[in-house]
């Protein structure tokens, strides 16, 4: 605690990877800044209480539009380590594919 802030520490919480979030879990890790995403209860007058991490930008983003907030902080060396290897062995990016051109007009119907 120092004069504007106080800091909780709350432990006991585990993260559980989940194979349909791996693109989720590969875009957080290969940003330039890594987080773990800490989502809370509004609480009752004491501040917020944390109720789940995770490593997903997109579960995080779906308790955004709740009544929850959601605390970004930086990840932990071990819990990376760990969470890319699951990535690596569970995810395979998408090729991009061009989209084949097609014309919004032809020739068909017309009369010449």
């Amino acid at each position: 605690e120092d004069k504007d802030c106080r800091r909780y520490l709350y432990s006991g919480f585990r993260v559980r990877l989940h194979l349909d979030e791996c693109e989720s879990y590969y875009h957080n890790l290969m940003s330039p800044t890594p987080r773990c995403y800490v989502v809370a209860d509004p609480g009752q007058g004491g501040g917020p209480t944390p109720v789940l991490v995770s490593l997903s930008f997109d579960e995080a983003h779906a308790y955004l539009e709740g009544e929850h907030s959601v605390f970004a902080v930086d990840i932990p060396p071990e819990l990376y380590r760990w969470s890319e290897a699951f990535v690596l062995r569970h995810y395979v990016p998408e090729q991009k594919k061009k989209r084949k051109l097609t014309h919004w007009h032809t020739d068909e119907g017309t009369s010449s």
